[in-house]
């Protein structure tokens, strides 16, 4: 016989205790029981129950807060008598050789050659209270873990979800560039049949020309010729002479005209590129890659920019291009992979913080903390970044997050939930603090800092708090990073630390930063997928720390 399924215990859930009253019963009337009497060993309903008690005055009966009294529920005990493997056959052997229980079917296909088979009425050895509650607290365990399990893997749902779309745009990416050279290499074909076209077009028509100026020249000469052929003296000496000329001229120019050849233009294909593609199978490997969720650092880096920077943001696009919030500077900016800023775009006011919305486009929060307050989407076309539509609001912008078409914006005292066409959902959570926010892969989850308390709250969709995580070495929370996987990257101003959190931001799985490292006041962190590196910006600095991870 199986093992106790995952299937059973989800089934086992939902059965219902159907206690039903045995005298209704009798007349075909299902009616819930509200009493058993242990005497009678039948059950009854509240009506029922008075009839009962006159007649049987010292019969006992137990309500349903002394339910511990009452038999096992016939549905309960449906199930527990019901086999896992034959649904129709209940269980009547016990198996001492595999300490199972069997229905008849089980015995005649598995246990028949087992030596210890005993009926369970007769070898049923009851447990005590004390088994009962072992067993109880180890179900409880083992279903806390299948649910833990099972939050995982839909946050492994997201992820993969994430990651594919990552993938996929990588290859329209490799697709993209592969167009271009193609692109360029029929540009500078083309270039070359249009030049030779043009040559020839020029050569035919000046010949065409050439002809008939010749023969506008060769029949005028015939009439001189024909008029001064009876004729004597100057005249007719001229018009000879000139109509040699013209034969002599007209006859050479013939000899070297090539119109007694037909022209034509002809392309003939490169075979060796035809060939390369034939070879390939595809544009690359596809693999399923595991990675430890928990980050180790392997490796630490620093790139130092010419200017000081202060980062309030960091994004990375799937080609690689690195995007980043300048609060001093007034600018986001856009870099490539080796971190040299091939574009930026300026703001009005200095950005607070950035989030994805798309495969190339962010959105950035601007506040004077006065007037504007207003949020700027940015795409990136071709390695430049342009400015689009902007959004303006009523209440200070400081934090953002993105999930699909869901905008999650704080303003230092709330989080506000929005569209991303700027419609306002509700105002999520308020409190003294709410400083930036980040969303979890699935969109169940919110994350948002309080800045004063030192404390990184996590919410549910209706705003409610489901855990406050608060730790000695997070000091100052401020700006954070929820991976594919799930996983919270949270920095500590005041601490000068960088923490991993695990997925329901409740537990702390890593300290990535420690303040020995030297990083000062790190309020921006963003983990690269593509790299495996985890990027960290502090405050007034034109350094900007890489983390290598595995």
């Amino acid at each position: 016989m199986a093992e106790l399924s995952i299937d059973s215990l989800q089934k086992g859930s939902d059965i219902i205790e159907d206690y039903c009253c045995s005298t209704c019963e009798e007349d075909y009337v299902s009616t819930e029981a509200d009493f058993y009497c242990e005497i009678c060993l039948k059950f009854y309903c509240c009506k029922c129950i008075h009839l009962h008690s006159q007649l049987f005055k010292r019969h006992s009966a137990s309500g349903r807060e002394e339910m511990c009294k009452w038999p096992v529920g016939k549905g309960m005990l449906d199930f527990i008598e019901k086999c896992e493997d034959h649904q129709d056959e209940k269980l009547k052997v016990f198996c001492e050789d595999h300490r199972q229980l069997c229905c008849s079917t089980c015995v005649m296909l598995h246990h028949r050659q087992c030596s210890k088979l005993t009926l369970i009425s007769e070898s049923a050895k009851i447990p005590t209270k004390a088994d009962f509650q072992q067993l109880s607290e180890k179900l409880q365990t083992i279903q806390q873990k299948i649910t833990e399990l099972q939050n995982g893997q839909n946050d492994n749902l997201s992820s993969l979800q994430t990651s594919y779309t990552f993938q996929f745009q990588k290859i329209r990416e490799m697709r993209k560039k592969i167009n271009a050279q193609l692109d360029e290499l029929e540009k500078v074909t083309v270039k070359a049949l249009d030049e030779l076209n043009a040559k020839l077009n020029h050569s035919f028509k000046t010949d065409v020309d050439k002809f008939s100026k010749l023969e506008v020249e060769i029949k005028s000469l015939n009439k001189a010729l024909n008029a001064a052929e009876n004729k004597r003296g100057e005249v007719a000496f001229m018009a000879y002479n000139k109509c040699m000329n013209k034969i002599q001229q007209t006859e050479s120019y013939l000899l070297e005209s090539p119109a007694d050849h037909e022209s034509a233009l002809t392309f003939q294909p490169n075979p060796e590129i035809e060939l390369y593609f034939s070879k390939l199978s595809a544009l690359g490997n596809v693999e399923i890659i595991v990675h430890n969720n928990i980050f180790i650092p392997v490796k630490t880096n620093r790139v130092v920019f010419e200017e000081m920077h202060n980062i309030r943001g960091i994004c990375e696009f799937p080609n690689g291009q690195i995007v980043i919030a300048d609060d001093i500077k007034k600018k986001v900016k856009l870099l490539d992979q080796k971190y040299e800023v091939i574009s930026s775009s300026d703001l009005s006011y200095g950005p607070w913080d950035m989030c994805q919305v798309s495969s190339n486009e962010v959105a950035v929060t601007v506040d004077d903390f006065n007037d504007v307050h207003q949020v700027q989407f940015i795409t990136e076309n071709k390695g430049s970044l342009i400015k689009c539509r902007k959004i303006r609001f009523e209440h200070i912008c400081l934090g953002i997050a993105c999930h699909q078409n869901d905008l999650f914006v704080t303003s230092r005292t709330a989080l506000y939930h929005y569209t991303l066409s700027g419609s306002m959902v509700k105002k999520m959570y308020e409190d003294s603090s709410v400083w930036k926010c980040s969303v979890s892969p699935t969109g169940d989850r919110i994350y948002v800092t309080n800045n004063s308390q030192h404390q990184l709250l996590t919410l549910n969709v209706d705003g409610t708090v489901l855990s406050t995580f608060q730790d000695p070495e997070l000091r100052g929370p401020y700006g954070m990073h929820v991976t594919s996987a799930g996983y919270v990257l949270v920095c500590g101003q005041y601490s000068e630390t960088v923490l991993q959190l695990g997925r329901k931001g409740e537990q702390k799985v890593a300290t990535l930063v420690e303040k020995k490292d030297g990083l000062p006041d790190p309020v921006s962190v963003y983990y690269s997928e593509k790299n495996r590196t985890i990027m960290v910006e502090g405050l007034n600095t034109n350094r900007l720390f890489l983390l290598t991870v595995k």
